[in-house]
């Protein structure tokens, strides 16, 4: 017989709901069905086949939820920066201004052209997808 969760109590059962019921967010929404779900006594297997969550997401979830309390259900993901820019903006728009004009061989700007120029201004390898990337962003 499968383990039951056990859902910690920040919210009671009906919270959990009147949560799924009226969020705005469909991803939000599920995520609280998924507690609502386990919370009510229904296992991962149920709320994954409701939700379409993986077992191994709804895990992480409760696991998050028993940690941290509802906080941790909304979508942390909109707080998330990303990784800083490759070029700093000061050194971007000297690149845009060196792609007014020719390429060092004279001829029109190439992916490799740019790729060249980052790396003799920065110092760091970089990718040719990354060339083509700020070559049709810049020019």
């Amino acid at each position: 017989m499968p383990k039951r969760l056990t859902v910690a109590e920040h919210l009671s059962l009906a919270e959990l709901e009147t949560r799924g019921q009226t969020c705005a967010d469909e991803k939000e929404r599920r995520r609280w069905l998924v507690l609502w779900l386990l919370a009510a006594g229904h296992g991962t297997a149920e709320a994954s086949s409701v939700t379409g969550f993986s077992l191994a997401w709804i895990r992480r979830l409760l696991h998050r939820y028993n940690a941290e309390g509802e906080a941790a259900v909304g979508d942390a993901r909109r707080h998330n920066r990303g990784a800083a820019p490759l070029l700093a903006p000061e050194i971007q728009a000297e690149l845009a201004a060196a792609l007014k004009g020719p390429a060092v061989h004279g001829g029109p700007w190439t992916s490799r052209d740019v790729v060249d120029w980052i790396e003799q201004r920065t110092g760091l390898r970089t990718h040719l997808q990354r060339g083509w990337a700020y070559l049709k962003r810049l020019s």
